[in-house]
Parts: structure tokens; C-alpha cells; sequence
């Protein structure tokens, strides 16, 4: 049944239009400063692309299990609380890193902004990835054993 997912899809992209656009108007009234002029807005649209992509798995998981007798929750759930961790973890390292970057340079040209933006995002990936391994998501492992193949290695 290839037209419910298009469906629930297309549902979500109605409902994430209306959602982000929502989202960004009433966040850019927050958090308003000279060098913040827009507020939180951008984080508006994120937050609206998080809220849809979690309807949407939900919405297909219940479409799912009515017609599948099985879905391995236990084994989602357990992925999930492992990925949450190393998220969260991801998150410290990245906020870390870009507080004590920007307490550390002061002129604000255009490489400073640069390192400012992508260290933490380098980062934040390699502790999820530490993280990941140490939990031994699943998930981690099969796109490792995949990259590994298609190397030769």
C-alpha cells in the first residue's frame, strides 16, 4: 500500500508549512536583542520540523501495527533511549565548545564566525558517535559495516 505513506506525507508537508510559519512568527518576538534582532524564529522552524517528523513516524507506526501483528517496539524504544543519550551528549559537546568559543574570541571576522559555527558541530559529532559506540546503537553499527563494504575493507 503504497498511497496511505504518500498521503500521511503529504499531510505532514501541509501541516509543517503552517506549523513552521506559526512557529517562526510567534518565536522572533523572543529573546530580541541588537544582535538578535529576529529573536528565536529560526528556532521556530526547527522546532516545527521536529514536532511534524514525530507525528509522522507516530502516525505511520499506528497505520503500521494495524496491520502488522508486530513491530519490535522493545527493540525501537531501546534504539531510541541509546540515540537520546548520545544526543544529549552531542548537545553538551557542541553548546560547550560554541560557549567557550565565543567567550574566547572577541573580534568577530569572518573565519572567527566560521570556527565558531563548524568546530562544535565537529564536535558534537564525534561525541555522538563515541557515545553511539559505547551504547552500541544498532543502527551506528549497520552504517559503519555498510561504509566498511563499499571500501573494501
Amino acid at each position: 500500500d503504497a498511497k496511505t505513506p504518500m498521503y500521511v506525507s503529504v499531510a505532514s508537508i501541509a501541516v509543517h508549512f503552517v506549523s513552521s510559519f506559526g512557529l517562526m512568527q510567534l518565536l522572533s518576538t523572543v529573546g530580541v536583542s541588537p544582535e538578535r534582532p529576529n529573536g528565536y524564529g529560526h528556532v521556530g522552524v526547527a522546532l516545527a520540523t521536529s514536532i511534524v517528523a514525530l507525528g509522522n513516524f507516530l502516525a505511520l507506526s499506528l497505520l503500521m501495527r494495524r496491520r502488522i501483528d508486530r513491530l519490535n517496539g522493545r527493540d525501537i524504544f531501546t534504539s531510541l533511549a541509546k540515540i537520546l543519550i548520545a544526543s544529549a551528549a552531542m548537545s553538551a559537546a557542541a553548546y560547550a565548545s560554541y560557549y567557550f568559543l565565543t567567550n574566547y574570541f572577541f573580534d568577530k571576522y569572518l573565519t572567527v564566525r566560521l570556527i565558531e559555527a563548524f568546530v562544535p558541530i565537529a564536535l558534537g559529532g564525534i561525541a555522538f558517535v563515541i557515545v553511539a559506540k559505547l551504547l552500541r546503537v544498532t543502527e551506528l553499527e549497520q552504517i559503519f559495516g555498510t561504509v566498511r563494504r563499499k571500501l573494501g575493507r
